[in-house]
């Protein structure tokens, strides 16, 4: 399962903020039960406009990633630097079938 999460900060100070605060969850969310990746991206052209592009082996994996998020403050936290809502796409794996 993959999800990915757009931050569209509400100035450039806030950008830097969420580029910090991101890169710290970087060096964390990588020992999480079921984590496969985690990406923190910037849109290219568009500075300051980041993404998190996640993988986790479950969706049960992912989704105590997003309740541990919640639970811990952690998205309440960025909220004052975002000029909208967080939006995640959650994107399922095709498998060939052999």
């Amino acid at each position: 399962m993959i999800l990915i999460t757009k931050f569209h900060p509400n100035s450039e100070e806030s950008a830097a903020e969420l580029r910090q605060r991101l890169l710290k969850a970087a060096t964390a969310v990588p020992a999480e039960q079921g984590n496969l990746g985690y990406e923190v991206c910037e849109l290219d052209g568009t500075p300051g406009t980041l993404y998190v592009v996640e993988s986790w082996q479950t969706a049960a994996d992912a989704d105590r990633h997003v309740r541990l998020m919640t639970e811990s403050g952690a998205i309440a936290g960025l909220t004052p630097l975002l000029a909208e809502p967080l939006h995640t796409t959650t994107l399922n794996e095709l498998r060939k079938q052999p």
